[in-house]
């Protein structure tokens, strides 16, 4: 709820609702936004403070949801985390139940393998991907229902339960059915590879990202130094400035 009510108060920011640690400051600060908006956007060059407030009120509503949701991501437990879980319980369990006769074949002893290591790597990890984004869901809805959660926790079991109960068939006609063994071969593992392909692509993003903001971070400092020339700060003034620069905002 708490992360819910950021996104929106960060979707309707302005600056003239914040509070400042020293009220006097006030028109200190907005002077200075504005400065700052005028060196960065050219077409703001000519703007008044009114109108350099409100550029820069765009700038938070528009970034920083992003740079929140980013940084906080759509769930606390990243693959590796719910990988981890998934080993120590279903891998472990899988290991523990594994136990095959003389008569067993050697297809039916892989699909079980396949098959559990799917589970494993790519189905329970998804589930438990799913149920976090549930829970966050309904933590964040005002009035609760509970018709639309008996229906989402359907929405999200069922397929699991069904995907579960066909691949278990499967596993089990491997040992008279060469087609049955193969498809859950080529089931499992291809779920496999597409978890981690997904997951790859998901950090090389990220990595992205990452590097974009950075740029963005150093940028930001040279437009400090421009900013810091253009109004004429130096020596004793930029000191002051930086006493200013004590007065912040917080929401």
């Amino acid at each position: 709820r708490e992360k819910a009510r950021t996104v929106v108060q960060l979707k309707e920011f302005d600056v003239r609702n914040c509070m400042c640690a020293v009220e006097a400051d006030r028109q200190v600060i907005y002077a200075k936004i504005a400065d700052l908006m005028r060196v960065v956007h050219h077409n703001l060059r000519n703007a008044t403070q009114e109108e350099a407030l409100e550029a820069f009120n765009e700038q938070i509503r528009l970034r920083m949801p992003l740079a929140f949701g980013y940084i906080f991501g759509m769930t606390t437990l990243h693959y590796q985390h719910l990988l981890f879980i998934s080993v120590n319980v279903v891998g472990t369990r899988a290991a523990d139940y594994a136990y095959f006769d003389s008569s067993a074949h050697t297809e039916e002893i892989l699909c079980y393998w396949a098959h559990e290591a799917a589970w494993t790597f790519t189905f329970w990890p998804a589930l438990g991907f799913f149920a976090e984004v549930f829970a966050s869901s309904c933590l964040s809805i005002r009035r609760f229902n509970l018709l639309w959660v008996l229906f989402s926790l359907c929405a999200i079991g069922c397929p699991f339960a069904l995907l579960h109960s066909w691949m278990q068939g499967l596993v089990e006609r491997s040992g008279t059915d060469k087609g049955a063994a193969r498809l859950s071969i080529v089931v499992s593992c291809s779920s496999i590879l597409s978890t981690w392909l997904l997951v790859a692509l998901y950090r090389c993003v990220r990595s992205q990202a990452a590097h974009h903001l950075e740029s963005r971070k150093q940028n930001g400092a040279g437009c400090h130094t421009v900013l810091t020339e253009t109004i004429g700060l130096s020596g004793e003034k930029s000191t002051e400035a930086d006493d200013d620069s004590q007065s912040v905002f917080s929401l």
